[in-house]
């Protein structure tokens, strides 16, 4: 949503200060559900031929024409094209608040692209992206984004106008972007092409200022969190700045602790604002920044193959919809285990949920004198396994990045199966619930609505065809796992030991889901 500044002045009091405003198969145990897939049967994968993309400039900087590789978000600074450089004076300002659940999301929300997502993933990530990978996102806090940019028009590149006396290879290019006649004759050869003007070239670019601001209120639970989300998206609207600084403090988010970060570009020798005040401040001379300092800070990537030079029966190399699903899966997983961090720093704040003799128990997980607690222990091994998966994905990241860059070499695969994974709500429905454990509504309800159902809800927001959205019918399926106990087969012989007990196993994923007896026999037949 697109907010005025009085508005969104007003969102940053509730906010930051809290004043007050009037399916039932195994295959959901891996991602194999087709949504945003190229598989047979999903969709198309988004593909980077068939439309200009809006990105974040790279710190080593950009030029206008330049070639752009986006499958390894490198740029090339060589011009393969012959345009008319044109810019549009006017400054254009936006302001964005959305809430988020991750840090997958919180790069979406910046306006990360999936590659640089991805190349986040266990790599040296600087400037927006390191901003944004080293934020602690956690499911038990309400936290928003606040996105205020102030554009100095745009530098673009208009239709090439040849000089006087020069007559074009044709009339239908007088006045158009074209390919340079060596780009065109090079464009025959797509590896070649591909390697020296990149599958996009830099059609604009945006200077100006930027200000992110991630807000995250720490609520205790999701009553808590529901009530401090309504708050913040309702509260503001019809309120000028100085009623919305002067209201009242009742309101359930003024009562709650919170945190701020910033991101600041744009501008000279300005501090990074540390509170409320300072960020109104800066919000109040941003245009005044992106004047006087600007910054290159995003750019349109425009198809070669939308040129009318572009050799027709030629085409660069695929779409790369692993990208997106890789960056989900990775953000999903890292904030599941900063989640479980959490909870295993504060283990006497929480309670696990288990399932016996048809009935769901609260068990809380503070450790009794001189033992250590089975949930402890649980959430532990879950943890150890959320961290290897972490590195696995950050190995599968090198390789496809590597694979994209330089696919031409024998034995460069990029072919990323998000099905060999576990799905994150797999962890999600074995989380425990904050104390107290209240209401009427069953134990495995709650679990589904706090750590499922709000999630789901927050990745339909950015896209319906993310994995994370689910369907009312798989809410109900990852319902059905909590109270049961997950156990991870790694290896053959473990699969082999464990048939033998006459469990269903996932063949993808090694995932055995038991009850507390059939964990028993599960960890007998390991032992034998």
């Amino acid at each position: 949503m697109q907010l005025s500044r009085p508005i969104a002045i007003a969102l940053l009091c509730t906010l930051i200060t809290g004043c007050s405003q009037s399916p039932n198969t195994d295959t959901h145990e891996g991602n194999e559900s087709g949504k945003g897939s190229s598989k047979p049967g999903g969709l198309p994968a988004p593909s980077h031929q068939s439309q200009t993309e809006i990105i974040e400039v790279p710190v080593t900087g950009i030029g206008l024409g330049w070639g752009y590789n986006m499958y390894d978000s490198a740029p090339l600074p060589n011009q393969c094209i012959e345009f008319t450089a044109s810019e549009e004076p006017a400054q254009t300002r936006t302001m964005n608040m959305t809430e988020v659940n991750d840090t997958y999301e919180v790069m979406k929300s910046m306006g990360m692209s999936a590659e640089a997502s991805v190349q986040v993933m266990g790599f040296n990530a600087s400037g927006k992206a390191s901003f944004a990978k080293n934020l602690n996102i956690s499911g038990t806090s309400t936290t928003f984004v606040l996105d205020a940019s102030v554009d100095n028009g745009v530098r673009y590149a208009g239709p090439y106008v040849p000089p006087e006396g020069v007559a074009a290879a044709s009339s239908n290019l007088q006045y158009a972007i074209r390919l340079t006649p060596a780009a065109e004759r090079l464009a025959r050869k797509p590896e070649d092409f591909l390697r020296q003007c990149g599958n996009g070239y830099v059609s604009a670019i945006y200077s100006g200022a930027r200000l992110t601001a991630v807000i995250s209120i720490h609520t205790k639970t999701r009553s808590e969190k529901q009530t401090v989300s309504a708050e913040v998206s309702a509260g503001g609207y019809g309120v000028t700045v100085s009623g919305a600084m002067h209201a009242g403090s009742a309101s359930k988010a003024s009562s709650l602790d919170r945190s701020m970060s910033v991101f600041l570009v744009g501008g000279r020798g300005d501090a990074i604002p540390k509170d409320q005040a300072e960020l109104e401040a800066k919000l109040e001379t941003l245009s005044n920044s992106a004047y006087e300092a600007p910054k290159d800070f995003r750019m349109a990537i425009s198809p070669y193959e939308s040129l009318p030079n572009w050799p027709q029966n030629q085409e660069l190399r695929g779409a790369v919809g692993e990208f997106e699903q890789l960056a989900g899966l990775w953000g999903d997983y890292n904030s599941i285990y900063d989640e479980m961090e959490l909870i295993l720093e504060n283990p006497s704040l929480f309670a696990s949920i288990e399932f016996e003799d048809g009935k769901f128990s609260t068990v809380p997980m503070v450790p009794a004198i001189d033992t250590v607690n089975a949930a402890i222990l649980y959430l532990e091994k879950l943890q150890d396994y959320v961290h290897q998966t972490l590195r696995d994905l950050e190995e599968e990241a090198r390789i496809c990045l590597s694979a994209e860059e330089n696919g031409i070499d024998e034995g460069v695969d990029c072919s990323f199966d998000e099905s060999r994974y576990l799905n994150g709500y797999a962890f999600r429905s074995q989380l425990p619930l904050r104390l107290p454990v209240e209401g009427q509504v069953s134990r495995d309800r709650m679990v589904a609505e706090r750590w499922i159902i709000d999630k789901s809800r927050g990745r339909c927001r950015f896209d319906l065809l993310d994995l994370g959205c689910l369907s009312n019918e798989e809410v109900r399926y990852w319902q059905s796992r909590v109270g049961k106990r997950l156990s991870i087969l790694q290896s053959e012989d473990e699969r082999t030991k464990v048939n033998m007990v006459g469990l269903a196993i996932s063949e993808a994923t090694g995932a055995v889901w038991t009850s507390a007896e059939q964990e028993q026999a599960i960890i007998a037949a390991l032992q034998d």
